[in-house]
């Protein structure tokens, strides 16, 4: 089984790393579309992020770490996407493992490649992204290497909740809702202002909102996950699917709410 695991792995995570080969390539290459990459560079990327200097290294780095929250995304929705391709989830449940020898399977080696690129990008972001962060931009949080990690896994893990079941649907519905509620909640925690009484600096506040919000959306998506696991048979997936569906739906609504009521009650901090 880890056999078959691996390779569903290389099929996901070859084609993302071409990408951040190209992105690695193009600063190296005397063409036109240098161009648009110096100007997305030079115009675009600083102001998102605060980094700014000429390194021809910078840029790269960038698109890996876009490449990484891809890819686990990818890797975590994809972890059962065979088993609904051909039908296996019958065969899947007459192994001779337990659930939770399952779940090892379906995460370890997907972690595993993860931790490995994760390292990687850690130790050029420290080399090429933090000398050029002179002032911390609204979105240098999502590549500042202190929280980089942390994004990573979480993105993994709620791809891995959602990708269990159907994305159809009723299941499309609550994955979207996973999104805005991160978004909003993250926006409300902000305006909330609970961590710029012990945290100074857009960057550590931003990070910590945002982390907040995503432990938030993960617990409430892990009980759903779980509570419908733990009875998952070779019924047809969409009886469970909809069960996940009633036990998630109602938690993303009330976080996306929460958030919501944060930006109307209190005053923009």
């Amino acid at each position: 089984m880890m056999k078959k695991e691996i390779r569903e792995i290389i099929r996901i995570a070859v084609p993302l790393l071409g990408i951040t080969a190209i992105g690695f390539l193009l600063p190296l290459l005397q063409v036109p579309l240098t161009k648009i990459v110096h100007f997305l560079f030079v115009r675009v990327y600083p102001v998102l992020t605060g980094i700014k200097g000429e390194g021809e290294m910078v840029f790269p780095v960038f698109v890996f770490g876009l490449v990484l929250y891809g890819m686990a995304n990818a890797l975590g929705f994809g972890a059962f996407k065979y088993e609904y391709k051909d039908q296996a989830f019958e065969y899947m449940l007459a192994l001779p493992f337990s659930p939770m020898q399952i779940l090892d399977f379906k995460i370890r080696p997907r972690l595993m490649v993860l931790v490995g690129l994760t390292i990687l990008y850690e130790v050029l972001s420290f080399i090429f992204l933090v000398p050029y962060a002179a002032a911390a931009g609204p979105l240098f949080f999502l590549f500042d290497p202190v929280f980089f990690p942390f994004w990573i896994i979480g993105l993994f893990f709620s791809g891995f909740f959602l990708g269990f079941f159907e994305q159809k649907n009723w299941m499309a519905l609550v994955s979207l809702l996973t999104l805005m509620a991160t978004l909003w909640l993250t926006l409300g925690i902000s305006r909330l202002g609970i961590w710029h009484a012990f945290i100074s600096g857009s960057r550590w506040v931003n990070g910590m909102c945002f982390a907040t919000s995503l432990l938030l959306i993960l617990f409430f998506l892990a009980i759903a996950f779980f509570r419908v696991y733990w009875r998952f048979d070779a019924k047809e997936p969409g009886i469970h699917s909809a069960r996940f569906v009633i036990v998630a739906l109602p938690s993303m609504v009330g976080l996306l709410l929460i958030g919501v009521t944060f930006l109307i009650i209190f005053p923009k901090a």
